[in-house]
């Protein structure tokens, strides 16, 4: 079965603003080793199946936390706006996943938080904006 987790690292890249200022650099759970430019890391929050007494329904939420991380504030943020931009609100279907729709999850303030790697040696910012997407695979 087509996962989303398969394909939204592609979805992102797929946007030319995000893809200028990531090239490569998306990946889910942790940053690739070396790695210290502007970058995506994404965590799966959640992703509950629903079931009816027919078996699981086929259309589903998933929760993510999209951090954009970057070796100063400034990019940190210039790269979550460009996320936000692209992502809230899509609608599209891509890579055999029809997306019924993107959104923040609750408030902004509630779902938009700035962290850093608290090591001068190895310095990161990050914007941290957490999303649901409700999703099913496409039809043929």
């Amino acid at each position: 079965m087509i996962d989303l987790e398969d394909r939204l690292a592609a979805l992102l890249l797929s946007d030319p603003a995000i893809k200028a200022l990531v090239g490569n650099n998306c990946d889910w759970n942790r940053s690739s080793q070396g790695v210290t430019g502007p970058r995506i890391i994404m965590f799966l929050i959640s992703a509950p199946v629903v079931y009816r007494m027919n078996g699981p329904v086929k259309h589903f939420m998933t929760r993510v936390q999209i951090d954009c991380r970057a070796e100063t504030d400034m990019q940190s943020r210039d790269l979550g706006k460009a996320v936000d931009e692209f992502i809230s609100g899509y609608k599209g279907t891509f890579g055999g996943v029809f997306i019924d729709g993107v959104f923040r999850d609750g408030k902004q303030s509630a779902t938009e938080r700035d962290s850093n790697s608290g090591n001068a040696a190895l310095q990161w910012f990050a914007r941290k904006l957490d999303y649901r997407f409700y999703w099913a695979p496409a039809q043929p």
